[in-house]
């Protein structure tokens, strides 16, 4: 049996967020779609969309917390 796939995507443009300005965060629900099928059939465990979410989330990470919670994210 295969493990569960998880799908960290970030900002979907869809009409639930139209009154946000749109920036190169977001990803059409296209191109988030075909991901999450990619992701369906893909023997990786985790698959970022868009894939420059995970070199972003990457440098996150190395962010100390006490700095970390002081940033307005």
């Amino acid at each position: 049996m295969r493990a569960r796939v998880g799908i960290k995507r970030g900002w979907v443009s869809t009409p639930m967020t139209a009154h946000l300005p749109r920036s190169f965060l977001f990803a059409s629900a296209e191109q988030t779609g075909r991901a999450v099928y990619k992701a369906m059939i893909s023997p990786r465990a985790v698959v970022y969309c868009p894939w420059y979410r995970k070199w972003m989330m990457g440098f996150v990470r190395f962010i100390p917390n006490p700095i970390f919670a002081k940033l307005n994210l």
